[in-house]
């Protein structure tokens, strides 16, 4: 049986706490300009672990349904990004921000051009 994107997802999200949905109206607003479909939900997961930077760059293009552009570097870090085994669920926005903040640990800055195209770049 042929899992869908969100349990995908929930599957291998990742190293920001989220801690429920009280983030404030401003940083919600940031967060939901990154992509169309920020309230949606992604549901918990108990099966996550550790992934590579390619692997988690695909999942960002699954979950903003869109253009990634990943530039010289990036695909050659070999760096593991710690995702946790399990999570609360979460909304489509929060997903970005832990994903974007995951990345930025391991040396990744994105940029977001739009909501469906991304860039991804070695932080310099």
């Amino acid at each position: 049986m042929k899992l869908s994107f969100k349990a995908t997802l929930g599957a291998a999200l990742s190293t920001l706490i989220v801690v429920g949905c009280s983030t404030s109206h401003m940083r919600h607003h940031e967060s939901a300009a990154k992509i169309d479909r920020p309230d949606e939900i992604i549901p918990p997961s108990i099966d996550g672990g550790p992934a590579d930077i390619v692997q988690v760059i695909t999942l960002y293009r699954d979950l903003i349904e869109g253009q990634v552009e990943v530039r010289e570097g990036v695909r050659d870090l070999r760096r593991i990004i710690p995702l946790k085994r399990s999570y609360p669920a979460m909304t489509c926005a929060q997903a970005v921000d832990t994903i974007d903040a995951a990345l930025s640990e391991a040396g990744v800055l994105v940029t977001h051009i739009d909501t469906r195209h991304v860039v991804f770049s070695l932080k310099r």
